[in-house]
C-alpha cells in the first residue's frame, strides 16, 4: 500500500496544481489579517493582529506570519505595544526583509480617534531589527497606506487632526531606511480628508486618492480627492474625480497597464432594489486617466476592498458579497467576467489580493469567522480562474459502494483510491492507462456542489 501511496502522489503534482484555502491563529483567541505580499522566495508575508499575549479579549497586537509557497507556516511573529496594535501593511525591501506598518496604541471613542504610527523592521528570517512609534507627530487619526519609495525610504499615508474643531488632513510622512522621520506633509480640501491609499504614479512621484468633506447642494458629502506628489511631497497636479450627489469612500487603488487608475470602494447610490440597497452602502470601481479624467464607474453586488491588475486586460476585486469572501475578475472596460465565492460559517472578511504571479494564480487574505472570539487568519490561492483544487485524502475500504461525502472520503473495496475536489466547473482528467496507475473522472456531486475525482491505483502490480 505504502508504494501506491508513494507514485499517487507524485503523479498528483503532475496533474493537480498547488491551490489551497488555508487558516491560522491560535483557537483560544481572536486572530485577523490586513494585508498580504508575495515574498522573494515565492511565499508569503501577512500583517494582521492577534490578541494572544493581551490583556484582556480585545487588546490587540500586531501579528506577522511568513508561509513558504504552499502555505506552510515558516515563522510567526507577534509585537505587543501600548493598548489596542495592528499590523495594516507588510512590503519586502531591498535587503530581503520586511517593513511592517502598523497602529500602535490606537484609541476610538464619540470625539477621540488617534493612534501612533508604528513602522516595524524585520530581517528575512523574522529577526526583530528596529520599531518607531513616531510620539512627537501629535494626533494622528490613523494610517492606511505604505509605499517603499525610490530610495529606498518609506512613504505612510494617514489622516491627521490639525484643528480644534477635530477636522482632520490627508497625512503624507517620508521616513529613511532605518526609519528616522525625513518630512511630513498635510493636505488640506475641505472639512475632513482621510488619506486612503497610495501608489507609484504612471507618470513621476506618487498618487494618491483620498475621502474628502465636500457641500453638494447645501449637504455634506464624501468626494474622492487624487493628488499627484514629487519625491518631496508637493502636489504636483490634483482634482476631484466624479463630483456628485453620492458619497463615496475610496478602500483600494492600482494602476493598470491601460495608462490608467482604478478605485474600489463604496457609494451610497441605489445599485439594485432586490436587495434593499437604496439609500445603503454599495460597492463601486471607477476607472480614470492620468490627471483624474473619469473613464466609467460600475456597481457591483460585492464588496471590494481590494483590487489589483493581473497585466491581461483585466483587474481582479477583492471583497464579501454577504458573508463569505469573494473574488470578481473585470476587464478595464468595466465588465464582469466572472466571480467566485467561498464557503464560509460565519462572517468573512476579505482584505488584500495579489494577482500577476509568475504561475498566474490568484492569492488573497481575510478574516474568517469574524462574529466568534476565535477568529482565523485565511489565506487562498486559486488558480488564474478562481478555482481552488483540492488535496488528495487516502480513503477507508469498508463497503462495496462509491458513495462520497463532504468530508472527501471515499469508501469502496473495489481497489485503492485516492480522492481530488475541485469547484472547477469545466474540470476533467483525461484517462491514463499505464501499468501501474488508471485514472477517470467521476460524475459524484455532493451537496456543496463540489465536483470529485478519484484516483484508482491499479491491483494488478501491487496488493491492497
Amino acid at each position: 500500500m505504502k508504494k501506491i501511496v508513494v507514485l499517487i502522489m507524485s503523479l498528483s503534482a503532475l496533474v493537480f496544481s498547488s491551490t489551497f484555502d488555508l487558516k491560522y491563529g491560535d483557537d483560544s483567541f481572536l486572530n485577523g489579517s490586513w494585508d498580504v505580499f508575495s515574498a522573494n522566495d515565492a511565499g508569503y508575508i501577512i500583517a494582521g493582529y492577534t490578541t494572544l499575549y493581551g490583556n484582556d479579549t480585545f487588546d490587540a497586537n500586531g501579528y506577522l506570519i511568513k508561509t513558504d509557497s504552499l502555505g506552510t507556516i515558516e515563522w510567526e511573529k507577534v509585537l505587543n505595544g501600548e493598548g489596542a496594535d495592528v499590523f495594516v501593511k507588510v512590503k519586502q525591501t531591498s535587503d530581503g526583509g520586511y517593513i511592517v506598518l502598523g497602529q500602535n496604541n490606537y484609541f476610538v471613542s464619540e470625539t477621540v480617534n488617534v493612534c501612533k504610527p508604528w513602522l516595524i523592521k524585520y530581517d528575512e528570517t523574522g529577526k526583530f531589527k528596529w520599531e518607531k512609534t513616531y510620539d512627537e507627530l501629535g494626533s494622528i487619526y490613523g494610517v492606511s497606506d505604505l509605499i517603499i519609495a525610490q530610495d529606498g525610504g518609506f512613504l505612510i499615508l494617514g489622516s491627521k487632526k490639525t484643528s480644534p474643531s477635530q477636522y482632520y488632513d490627508i497625512w503624507l510622512m517620508k521616513a529613511d531606511t532605518h526609519g528616522k522621520k525625513l518630512w511630513e506633509q498635510v493636505y488640506d480640501y475641505g472639512h475632513n480628508d482621510r488619506g486612503a491609499c497610495i501608489v507609484k504614479s504612471l507618470d513621476s512621484g506618487y498618487f494618491i486618492v483620498s475621502d474628502t468633506e465636500l457641500y453638494y447642494d447645501s449637504e455634506l458629502k464624501y468626494q474622492l480627492w487624487a493628488m499627484n506628489v514629487d519625491e518631496s511631497g508637493n502636489v504636483n497636479y490634483d482634482n476631484i474625480i466624479s463630483f456628485s450627489s453620492d458619497s463615496k469612500i475610496c478602500y483600494s487603488l492600482c494602476s493598470t497597464e491601460a495608462n490608467s487608475y482604478m478605485i474600489s470602494g463604496f457609494t451610497n447610490i441605489e445599485i439594485d432594489p432586490r436587495y434593499g440597497w437604496t439609500g445603503a452602502w454599495g460597492p463601486f470601481i471607477l476607472k480614470f486617466k492620468l490627471y483624474n479624467s473619469l473613464e466609467w464607474i460600475q456597481y457591483f453586488e460585492s464588496t471590494s476592498r481590494s483590487i489589483c491588475d493581473t497585466g491581461n486586460n483585466s483587474i481582479i476585486s477583492l471583497g464579501s458579497p454577504f458573508s463569505e469572501m469573494s473574488i470578481s475578475k473585470i476587464d478595464y472596460s468595466g465588465n464582469l467576467i466572472w466571480s467566485r465565492q467561498y464557503d464560509s460559517k460565519s462572517d468573512d472578511y476579505g482584505t488584500c489580493v495579489i494577482a500577476n504571479l509568475p504561475d498566474n494564480s490568484l492569492v488573497f487574505t481575510g478574516t474568517v469567522d469574524r462574529l466568534n472570539l476565535t477568529s482565523k487568519v485565511n489565506l487562498i490561492k486559486t488558480d488564474s480562474d478562481g478555482y481552488v483544487i483540492y488535496p488528495p485524502t487516502i480513503t477507508s475500504f469498508e463497503n462495496d459502494s462509491n458513495n462520497v461525502s463532504i468530508n472527501w472520503e471515499a469508501v469502496s473495496n473495489a481497489g485503492s483510491y485516492i480522492v481530488y475536489g475541485s469547484d472547477r466547473p469545466d474540470s476533467n482528467f483525461t484517462a491514463i492507462d499505464t501499468t501501474t496507475v488508471n485514472l477517470w473522472n467521476s460524475a459524484a456531486v455532493d451537496s456543496l456542489k463540489k465536483k470529485f475525482y478519484y484516483i484508482k491505483a491499479s491491483t494488478s502490480n501491487f496488493s491492497k
